[in-house]
């Protein structure tokens, strides 16, 4: 119905002749008198139910994580963490451009404080993945490992070169 906030709707209705006017207002008329479905699509202003996640003790959404070894031991003269991370960290940007996740690396020698005791974790280090995109999960789990591989082998090869490290020659 028609209120002062919602005024009623004016039809300015012209013909060349009398017969086609009373014609296009018995039309409306009819119009008026049926039925009409709903113009407005009600789903567009329903609130969205929350997505149940799960949440770590700060109230952030936790996504799924990976943890993928780097099982090489730090030596003298041999930056492991440099090696791994990539100059200016490009080997690291590398794989989070390609697989749309989350790499940080992490561990004893990594140089990552964790937040809740503030100093380096005690465990070996390692590459830390978090799923930040759960579009394709598993082909970003199964490109990520790929890469990682390639990254760890390749940080072994560098390792293992007597070259790099006098001390390690005749024991690789």
């Amino acid at each position: 119905m028609a209120t002062a906030a919602n005024p009623p709707l004016y039809l300015h209705v012209t013909s060349t002749n009398k017969e086609g006017l009373e014609k296009a207002v018995a039309l409306i008329d009819d119009l008026m008198k049926k039925e009409l479905p709903n113009l407005v699509d009600e789903r567009r202003f329903r609130r969205r139910e929350p997505e149940q996640v799960e949440r770590d003790e700060y109230g952030r959404r936790k996504w799924p994580e990976e943890r993928i070894p780097v099982d090489l031991e730090p030596i003298p003269g041999f930056n492991l963490r440099a090696q791994v991370v990539g100059q200016g960290g490009a080997y690291v940007k590398h794989i989070q451009q390609k697989t749309r996740c989350k790499v940080q690396i992490k561990g004893r020698g990594s140089g990552f404080m964790e937040p809740s005791t503030g100093r380096e974790s005690d465990e070996p280090m390692f590459l830390h993945v978090a799923y930040v995109t759960l579009l394709h999960p598993f082909l970003a789990l199964q490109r990520l490992r790929q890469l990682a591989l390639i990254l760890i082998t390749f940080c072994f090869l560098q390792w293992s070169r007597p070259e790099r490290c006098p001390e390690r020659k005749g024991l690789v």
